[in-house]
């Protein structure tokens, strides 16, 4: 036998005992644990905490990013740094940000954009881009009437073009098709299409968000695109909630109690199975691009920056 073939055997003896002696130690200490918990009851806890370095795109504007979360924010939310500073660290890029109209004009005719030009730079800082949602009227004004309308759009123009180049995506309204709105689609097509020509007039790189629906309700949906041009926004929304039912439940509590019998008691029977096929159908038809032709002119070719989004994810354009 050559000399390190003599080592390598004795090392190999030696672990091999090693192991033998740590099995049977093994062996002994499982029989001690067994022995005290027939008598005790045994309670376990334990933590592991694992710190990483802080990724290098945290502090950067990623406007390809789809991560994103609905901030809404107040501007004087007193640990609105503290709070940013956790959203970079989770690698969020975007925020839905709420541009309250009633705290930005107070006094009719007059803006006041100061809190808002803070909270822009607070977020720009973090690494957060935002989309502004511009809703909620002073009580002087009323969006459903032709010269509410007409104030809205010149909010929207102003908000556009101040914010140029650091809030380019502007949402009108929220969920008008719920119970943020009260009014007719006939008056929130008003609303859009005003609004929307305003702020594209004021920045022409800016993407308005119309639409903006609770729940993706294709009824309704149709009813605006039949009356807005084509051009006036560039991205469709919807909130996809399904309360209470869990995602992959084909049971759907909201398209029965709620869609059929009370958001479109005049557009659907009450006999659901009939109902929820129309729905359905309507839902099939909106997400093979049907519906989204008319977003961009019945007889003109779809325009590859515009599409339809959910705002389960940040909203850009593509």
């Amino acid at each position: 036998m050559r000399l390190n073939d003599a080592v390598f055997s004795g090392w190999l003896w030696d672990t091999t005992q090693r192991m033998k002696t740590l099995a049977a130690v093994c062996v002994s200490l499982t029989s001690v644990l067994h022995s005290v918990a027939a008598e005790h009851t045994l309670t376990a806890e334990s933590s592991l905490q694992v710190r990483l370095p802080p990724s290098p795109l945290a502090p950067v504007l990623l406007p390809d990013s789809p991560f994103g979360i609905n901030t809404a924010f107040d501007p004087d939310t007193p640990d609105l740094d503290a709070r940013l500073k956790a959203m970079q660290q989770a690698g969020i890029k975007w925020g839905r940000q709420d541009f309250t109209w009633r705290r930005i004009e107070k006094v009719k005719g007059e803006y006041e954009w100061g809190p808002y030009d803070q909270l822009v730079e607070q977020c720009r800082q973090h690494g957060l881009l935002i989309f502004g949602d511009l809703a909620y009227a002073p009580g002087f004004h009323d969006p459903r009437t032709p010269e509410g309308a007409e104030a809205y759009a010149a909010l929207a123009r102003a908000a556009a073009r101040r914010y140029a180049g650091k809030v380019d995506h502007w949402q009108i309204w929220n969920e008008p098709n719920g119970g943020y709105w009260q009014g007719k689609p006939e008056e929130y097509a008003r609303l859009l299409a005003a609004s929307g020509k305003a702020i594209h007039e004021a920045n022409p790189k800016a993407k308005v968000l119309g639409l903006n629906m609770a729940f993706c309700d294709v009824l309704w949906a149709e009813k605006i695109l039949k009356l807005v041009p084509y051009d006036c926004f560039d991205i469709a929304c919807f909130h996809p909630y399904r309360p209470p039912s869990a995602p992959e439940e084909k049971f759907d509590w909201w398209e029965l109690d709620q869609y059929v019998k009370s958001w479109h008691k005049h557009d659907l029977t009450p006999d659901y199975p009939d109902a929820r096929r129309q729905t359905v159908g309507a839902q099939r038809r909106l997400r093979a691009g049907r519906l989204c032709g008319r977003l961009h002119g019945r007889n003109q070719r779809r325009r590859p920056d515009r599409g339809v989004e959910s705002e389960a994810v940040c909203l850009h354009p593509r």
